[in-house]
């Protein structure tokens, strides 16, 4: 699989998708539009991996997105942060 800005098998922020309903989008710019679709990319597939960087900006995604687009916490605890480094 070949991604624009993956590096060390890690998806970055300006990394291409290649795959799912984004297809052919940026990563920042799902994030920025859909961070429980990342989130559940995360936790539903196995190789799909963020780096530091990519995983912190989907945490502020996240956060924002509970505070402002419903009531549910889906932020990255941090136990969960760790475990997708």
């Amino acid at each position: 699989m070949q991604l624009t800005g993956k590096h060390n098998g890690k998806y970055q922020l300006v990394s291409v998708l290649n795959f799912g309903k984004y297809k052919g989008q940026i990563l920042s710019e799902v994030v920025d539009d859909d961070p429980r679709y990342v989130k559940w990319c995360m936790d539903e597939i196995d190789w799909f991996k963020l780096d530091y960087e990519a995983r912190a900006y989907l945490n502020e995604a996240l956060s924002e997105y509970s505070t402002y687009g419903d009531e549910s916490d889906d932020g990255l605890r941090e136990e969960d942060f760790n475990a997708h480094q």
